[in-house]
């Protein structure tokens, strides 16, 4: 009896185990050949992102409606043909609710001028498909602003934006810089905005806020190595409700505008004479025009340039700062509750290019936990790590 005893588990529960494997496509491949019911749970992991090249194998049909993720990415192949005539035979057939009924987000990576062309005048073969609400440019070329502009509105059903790296030919002439917006779109909720280009990242950027884009936007996300991120706070604000942004070179008045955050994620480098210094993250936090609205309040410690357990004893000499965001988030003196009445955790993220040792994680963490006493005696403080 006990060879023949098997373990039973809930097909729900075997689904949420089977998804933290959802990366490692060996592990995947390996469970489907295993049984079954890990064969179905499985294959909608295998495939939920998926190349354009594959939309048409054959033996590939009946699993095209797992696909949630579909890339369109430049190939060597491209070299041999012409990127429209590819696009055409291989992208544009597969384009159909029928055959794609799960599909949520189109990633375009490294495309060139004609490629990304090409997808900006298929607005009639996108628009069917109206799940498909997520957009994301990865260094892509394109020949003028109006085909980055022409492509974002290609998809009528867009909700989340993210480009880095997008580029066009054409220098930026008066034209080209106070673009009219277009009348039907895109109706963002979230942008995703981290760039290379900082010059044609603030034109798009401003071409976004006058369209529908700056009364709707409720997410808004800009990185820690976004270089222009004050440049690109203030084109949005009083509608925003979940902010990301990088605390170097904000100033007081930066976020003026951002009446209706209910979240708040600020990045804060490594102190370094040539990224900034922490001391701008108290100044941040008392100028916030609705303190009172704020629900939950990240730090997140970017201390990319630390490698080793010995460098972090370095970089807790510099964080005086977070006692001085504590004094701001709960000020010993007046009421306590008046400002930020409703903030219901603060969590500092230590995130680091290695993984830290348990014992430095709880000299690091105790740190941390002195420095903002007053927010750790209100049990509101989180201390978490990350390795890069």
């Amino acid at each position: 009896m006990a060879g023949n005893a098997r373990l039973l588990l809930p097909f729900e529960l075997l689904e949420h185990i089977t998804s933290f494997l959802q990366d490692d496509t060996r592990a995947l491949r390996s469970l489907s050949l295993s049984s079954r019911t890990l064969d179905t749970i499985s294959k909608p992991l295998l495939f939920s992102t998926l190349e354009f090249r594959r939309l048409n194998t054959p033996d590939l049909h009946p699993l095209l409606r797992h696909v949630k993720e579909l890339q369109v990415t430049w190939q060597v192949d491209m070299f041999q043909t012409s990127e429209m005539q590819l696009l055409d035979r291989l992208l544009l057939p597969g384009l159909s609710p029928a055959t794609l009924p799960r599909l949520q987000s189109l990633m375009v990576r490294a495309l060139g001028t004609r490629g990304t062309q090409f997808l900006s005048m298929q607005r009639k073969a996108f628009a069917p498909l109206t799940s498909l609400t997520t957009l994301t440019l990865r260094e892509t070329y394109h020949q003028k602003l109006h085909d980055v502009q022409m492509l974002i509105c290609a998809l009528p059903h867009l909700k989340t934006f993210r480009f880095s790296t997008v580029s066009w030919g054409k220098d930026l002439d008066e034209e080209e810089m106070m673009p009219k917006p277009l009348p039907d779109g895109p109706h963002l909720e979230t942008l995703y905005v981290s760039s290379t280009y900082p010059e044609k990242t603030l034109v798009l950027v401003e071409w976004l806020a006058q369209t529908p884009t700056g009364q709707l936007l409720r997410n808004l996300h800009i990185p820690f190595f976004a270089h222009n991120a004050p440049a690109l706070v203030p084109f949005f604000g009083p509608t925003v409700q979940c902010l990301s942004v990088p605390v170097r070179r904000l100033h007081a008045f930066s976020l003026a505008s951002y009446t209706s955050l209910a979240s708040l994620v600020l990045f804060v480098h490594r102190y370094h004479r040539a990224t900034g210094r922490w001391e701008e993250l108290p100044v941040v936090l008392a100028s916030l025009p609705s303190p009172g609205l704020l629900r939950t309040l990240t730090l997140q410690l970017e201390l990319e340039r630390v490698h080793s357990d010995d460098e972090i004893s370095d970089a807790v000499l510099h964080v005086d700062a977070l006692q001085k965001a504590d004094q701001v988030l709960s000020p010993e003196e007046g009421p306590v509750e008046t400002r930020f009445g409703n903030l219901c955790e603060v969590t500092v993220v230590v995130r680091t290019s290695f993984t830290m040792t348990k014992g430095k994680q709880d000299e690091f963490g105790g740190t941390v936990r002195r420095l903002m006493s007053s927010t750790t005696a209100r049990g509101k403080l989180v201390v978490d790590f990350e390795s890069a």
